[in-house]
Parts: structure tokens; C-alpha cells; sequence
């Protein structure tokens, strides 16, 4: 069995992506991720992106990788990179919560993000990441 990572990065958008186009991204990372054995969550608050991505190490560096190549993005920062012995997000292909909403605690309670974690795990870096910000949840399979 491949080794487990999770890694959880954070950046900015170098355009604004219309609401149409930001779905089409999660329902093909999603389609992605699943063929790849990628779980995790992906936060947006209309500027920044925060992704915790975690599954078989060579994937999740397949899938980072298309991120830091990816011109949609910029100042992009990896925060946690470390082998895991469990997912955090086992059952979310993409978890995704963005401003776009008005359940803002409820969409980080459904991705089971609360500050309760310990400073600087992926959980805890996410959760603290939309605190301000109005949400909405959408799953993935």
C-alpha cells in the first residue's frame, strides 16, 4: 500500500473566476481525485484559495503539482506537507465551502472543520481560514 500524505497549501487568485467556472473546476478536481485516490477540502473566501489534499504520496504530489503550474493561481504557499496514517477527509473527494452562501458555521461543521484541532494541522489550518467569511458547502462524492 502506498504511503499516505496530507498537504495543505493556500493561494491567490490571479483572476476572479466566475461562479460557473469555479463549479466546473470542483466537479472535474472531483472526477480527478477520485480516479486518483485523492480525498480533502478546498476553501475559497472570493480572493485566496486553502486546499487540504491527501491520499497515495505520488498522487498528491501529481495533483499539487498541477496547481503550482496552474496560471489561475499565484503567491501560492505550501503550510503542511507530512505522512499520514489516516485521511481527515475520507469521504469528500473535494470537500468545497466558498463566500458564495449564508451557513458559513454550518458548511465548516459539515466538512467537520472547528477550532478545537491542534495549531497547525491540516484540520486546524482550514478551519481557521473562513472564520470571517459568509459560505456555502457544496459535497463531493
Amino acid at each position: 500500500m502506498a504511503a499516505l500524505i496530507s498537504l495543505v497549501y493556500k493561494s491567490t487568485q490571479a483572476q476572479a473566476p466566475s461562479p460557473t467556472a469555479l463549479h466546473l473546476l470542483v466537479q472535474r478536481a472531483r472526477i480527478r481525485n477520485v480516479r486518483l485516490g485523492v480525498t480533502g477540502a478546498l476553501l475559497y473566501d472570493g480572493f485566496r484559495f486553502m486546499q487540504c489534499l491527501e491520499g497515495p504520496e505520488a498522487a498528491v504530489d501529481l495533483v499539487y503539482g498541477a496547481i503550482t503550474g496552474d496560471a489561475r493561481h499565484k503567491d501560492i504557499a505550501l503550510l503542511y506537507r507530512q505522512g499520514t496514517t489516516r485521511r481527515d477527509f475520507p469521504k469528500w473527494s473535494m470537500g468545497f465551502v466558498s463566500i458564495f452562501g449564508d451557513d458559513r458555521l454550518g458548511d465548516l461543521q459539515a466538512l467537520g472543520l472547528d477550532a478545537s484541532y491542534p495549531p497547525g494541522t491540516p484540520r486546524y489550518l482550514l478551519s481557521n481560514f473562513l472564520r470571517a467569511q459568509p459560505t456555502r458547502l457544496t459535497q463531493g462524492a
